[in-house]
């Protein structure tokens, strides 16, 4: 998408972000940012994803099995969510929060 081939320049934007992090300044600009403005640059960063692993599926060749496979079974748990929104309530609920007497590890929260 962007051209860049260098693994150093991931390196260095990785380092970049690090040392931001450690600035309170920096973390108060980037939470002012108005969730319509963060949600719309998500819709767009999604959107690029998406248009990019649909570039690579049609360079891929479907006629062969093990593609079809994998094709079939990411597409198969990425609309998991989305046909049974309950199913990922143990994401949310159990292995967001540490293990205590009150909640136990693992959670037993069904997953259907």
């Amino acid at each position: 998408m962007t051209g860049v081939r260098c693994r150093y320049v991931t390196v260095v934007a990785g380092l970049f972000l690090i040392v931001l992090s450690l600035l309170p300044k920096a973390a108060f600009l980037i939470a002012s940012i108005p969730p319509a403005v963060l949600g719309g640059a998500s819709i767009a960063m999604f959107g690029m994803v998406a248009a990019t692993g649909i570039k690579i599926l049609q360079e891929a060749d479907i006629g062969d099995r093990r593609n079809q496979l994998l094709v079939a079974v990411s597409v198969g748990m990425g609309l998991i969510p989305v046909v049974r929104p309950s199913s990922s309530r143990r994401c949310r609920n159990g292995w967001s929060r540490s293990p205590t007497a009150a909640s136990p590890w693992p959670p037993s929260v069904p997953w259907y």
